[in-house]
């Protein structure tokens, strides 16, 4: 009788102890998945403050610049092209990258509105509001051409924030035989409203 029993306890506590680590390694499973969607989240708010915060430090600038000017409003008007027709600026890149002997293409994105409205103009009642667009500019050409291209693009008479700069050599003989470079910034333009 205890020589028939004895396999018995041990064939019962093996399936415990089974069963005990099955349901130690679901729960453990089931955490690490909560924890990925929990760190997925996290990595999303941190992208989300950082958009946040490039934003608020344009639009500090963009006051500060504002600010700047103060009373002469005709001054930032011409700074700041019409949200619906964007070609000067566009025109402007093109010459600057004409002159330095560089290639740029041009993408932008849609108007979104800002909280900066300007004071209506003399005998109007409508005011105009700030609008960013977001701007990609990618440049081909040598280091000396970029530097000149940055140079010139600085010199523009638009509100034109740049927010990222990332460059690479296009050839194995460095910098100076070609590089191709994009631009991350924002265009403050202006609609009435």
């Amino acid at each position: 009788m205890t020589h028939t029993s004895f396999p018995k306890s041990i064939v019962i506590r093996i399936t415990i102890l089974v069963l005990l680590l099955c349901v130690i390694v679901g729960i453990k499973v089931y955490a690490t998945r909560d924890m990925n969607a929990i760190l997925r989240d996290i990595r999303a708010h941190y992208t989300q403050v950082a958009t946040i915060r490039t934003t608020r430090d344009a639009s500090v600038s963009l006051l500060s610049s504002f600010t700047a000017i103060k009373g002469n409003e005709s001054r930032i008007r011409a700074a700041l092209p019409s949200a619906d027709y964007i070609v000067p600026f566009r025109d402007a890149v093109e010459d600057a990258a004409t002159r330095v002997s560089a290639t740029v293409s041009v993408t932008y994105g849609n108007p979104e509105a800002t909280t900066f409205l300007l004071p209506p103009r003399e005998n109007s009642t409508s005011s105009e509001q700030v609008y960013s667009i977001a701007t990609s500019i990618s440049i081909e050409g040598d280091a000396r051409a970029l530097e000149q291209f940055l140079t010139e693009l600085e010199a523009l008479p638009y509100y034109f924030t740049l927010l990222d700069m990332k460059s690479t050599s296009a050839q194995q003989d460095g910098w100076e035989a070609g590089t191709r470079t994009s631009l991350r910034g924002v265009l403050y333009t202006i609609h009435e409203i």
